[in-house]
């Protein structure tokens, strides 16, 4: 499902899909900052990646003994994150663990995504919580890749 927070200055479009933000766009001057997801070349916009980026070798791992599949940058861009909060400025969605996510990553977890509209700026966080027993497999930056190109200040072109 689609969503939309909106202030004075700016218009952000997020898909509870991979909790991935869809469009952010001035409404100023009515530019777009983010790539618009042409299937054709790349219809992704900015996925969140977990629990892992990148490919593994043979799209597997091992972890006590047992092998899991996994295929690129892992699952969360690929499936449907739970609304937990919508406010006017802020929305919260939430990938808990279930069957499907622990036939391939064994660990009970919860990641939290959440996005907020600061002026003529959107912020973008995310929390990860294990309810794991054990040590759990978790790279150093799976989320990271996807904020860092959607975190931050809208500027005006040409103004630094």
């Amino acid at each position: 499902m689609r969503y939309f927070l909106e202030n004075d200055c700016l218009k952000v479009e997020i898909e509870s899909f991979g909790a991935e933000i869809k469009s952010v766009i001035r409404k100023e001057n009515m530019r777009e900052y983010l790539w618009y997801g042409n299937p054709r070349f790349w219809g992704r916009t900015s996925p969140v990646l977990f629990p892992f980026v990148g490919s593994l070798k043979d799209k597997k791992y091992s972890y006590q003994g047992k092998e899991y599949p996994m295929g690129q940058h892992g699952f969360a861009r690929d499936m449907e994150f739970e609304l937990v909060s919508k406010e006017e400025r802020e929305i919260w969605f939430c990938l808990r663990s279930n069957e499907e996510t622990l036939a391939k990553y064994p660990f009970a977890f919860a990641l939290s995504i959440g996005y907020r509209l600061m002026k003529d700026r959107w912020m973008c966080s995310g929390r990860w919580r294990t309810r794991a027993a054990r040590s759990c497999i978790f790279p150093s930056a799976p989320i990271l890749r996807s904020f860092a190109r959607s975190t931050g200040r809208v500027r005006r072109p040409g103004i630094a």
